[in-house]
């Protein structure tokens, strides 16, 4: 029998830990030291059962080859059945399957993002990755500026307007890519500005499936064409991300402030869509958006397409406010929420975001998110930076510095290290602690560069969270 890993799984070895995931289903397993050995057998080369079986029965005492091989073949049929490989006794056996799940498994159940920072992941392999990577922090996730130009200006932007007009280097990004992989490092996301304006961009893209990265793509795909549709085909992407403000061109082109950015990417959207691309649609709720998002959530999941709806949008990353005049007063905010309550999904969404008892004590001790921890940024300029609206907090220089001697020695990373969510004591006493999502660049960029200092606005968002979801738990209870 053959067998090969699927072209939408990933593996990764970190210490004595064996991971595998699917970019595709969205599962991942973690395997202990013996299961680690067992997985390293698993290429994306066509491979024989029986050799591979032969090559492990040296590594293992006090077991017959028969009992092995069984235990082998069990460990490929159960990562089989999950969707991680494909079996078959030829190869256009493993290719029929292979497309067999390409064609029956594109896109995700529809989620939403409610409130503005990393929402508490609660898988089980996640929890455990990031309590093993607190104690040893290693690399996974790389988010790339591929460039600071862009071709819209949109009045929410985290960015500045004044920023300067280049592409990163591509030879210095290729050393830190290579770094990145060398180090175990999974995830590259590629964004901007808009990404598609760097000139090296099919380059990038190739070079980054040559290093066998899970790859996604922010890009407001005004630019896109059938070229790099083939490519994406080619590349077999994680997602592209792409804003969508409204579902006519009035509201999305006065947030973009381009005249025909609404028919462009909306024609974009739909032709990746149809090309069984993944997409997840990112929808901020602003002022100017705030009664026409609906019509964008109702689309999304009659196509089912995975979105985002987020209306705590950040401050600029150089520390300029004027930006948030867009963003949603509480009342507003208020009628948002009321307003998602009122589906089943909705529902089901808010109260995923309050924190269970059993674990607010062990949170106390807990980093925020995985900033520092397993992620970092590398902008157009060279700058490493924690995340990517936290450009005023550099953490040392690709030009100046490896990614290791960054991720070891940079003063700035030990700080955020230490910080915990014990770091907010006027917080954790607070009967809004289940319901409130701290996050240290929010806090940054709206306080002048302080990340402890946590703004009113979210305090406020937080015991609105509190009403919401104690009455929702109630009406349920009725």
């Amino acid at each position: 029998m053959l067998y090969r890993l699927s072209i939408n799984s990933f593996i990764r070895e970190f210490d004595n830990i064996g991971y595998i995931t699917s970019q595709l289903f969205k599962e991942d397993i973690v395997f202990d030291e013996i299961g680690a050995v067992f997985l390293k057998q698993i290429k994306r080369k066509p491979q024989e059962t029986e050799l591979v079986v032969k090559f492990l029965f040296d590594f293992f005492s006090g077991v017959s080859f028969n009992e092995l091989e069984d235990d082998f073949l069990r460990f490929l049929f159960q990562l089989e059945k999950s969707g991680f490989i494909v079996t078959g006794n030829c190869i256009k056996e493993l290719n029929s399957k292979e497309n067999l799940q390409k064609s029956n498994n594109l896109f995700c159940e529809p989620t939403l993002n409610l409130f503005g920072a990393d929402k508490e992941k609660t898988h089980s392999t996640n929890k455990f990755l990031l309590n093993h990577f607190k104690k040893k922090p290693r690399i996974i996730d790389l988010l790339v500026e591929l460039t600071n130009r862009c071709n819209e200006n949109c009045i929410h932007c985290y960015l500045p307007n004044n920023c300067c007009n280049e592409d990163i280097d591509t030879k210095m990004l290729f050393r830190v890519m290579k770094e990145f992989r060398n180090q175990g490092g999974l995830y590259l996301t590629l964004s901007g500005g808009e990404c598609l304006l760097n000139r090296d961009f099919e380059k990038i893209l190739l070079f980054a499936r040559k290093l066998d990265f899970s790859i996604s793509i922010l890009s407001n795909l005004v630019l896109l064409n059938e070229n790099h549709i083939k490519l994406f085909k080619k590349v077999g992407l994680n997602q592209i991300q792409v804003s969508l403000y409204g579902l006519e061109s009035k509201t999305h082109n006065k947030i973009t402030r381009n005249k025909g950015s609404f028919k462009k990417t909306f024609s974009a959207i739909n032709k990746l869509f149809n090309e069984n691309i993944p997409l997840t649609i990112s929808c901020p709720i602003l002022k100017e958006n705030k009664k026409n998002y609906k019509k964008v959530l109702e689309w999304a999941n009659k196509n089912n397409i995975n979105i985002q709806l987020d209306f705590v949008i950040m401050a600029k990353s150089n520390l300029d406010t004027s930006n948030l005049k867009h963003r949603l007063c509480l009342e507003e905010v208020e009628v948002f929420i009321n307003n998602l309550s009122k589906s089943a999904n909705g529902r089901k969404e808010i109260l995923s975001q309050v924190k269970d008892e059993v674990n607010i004590k062990k949170r106390k001790n807990q980093p925020l998110c995985s900033v520092a921890i397993n992620s970092i940024c590398l902008s157009a300029t060279g700058d490493f930076f924690p995340c990517p609206a936290w450009k005023s907090y550099i953490l040392g220089n690709a030009f100046k510095q490896t990614l290791s001697e960054v991720w070891l020695n940079s003063k700035n990373i030990m700080i955020l290290r230490k910080i915990t969510h014990n770091s907010f004591p006027q917080c954790t006493e607070c009967s809004a602690y289940k319901y409130c999502s701290k996050c240290l660049v929010r806090n940054a960029n709206e306080n002048n560069g302080n990340m402890l200092k946590v703004s009113e606005y979210v305090c406020q968002v937080a015991f609105l969270n509190k009403q919401i979801v104690e009455r929702l738990e109630l009406s349920q209870n009725i």
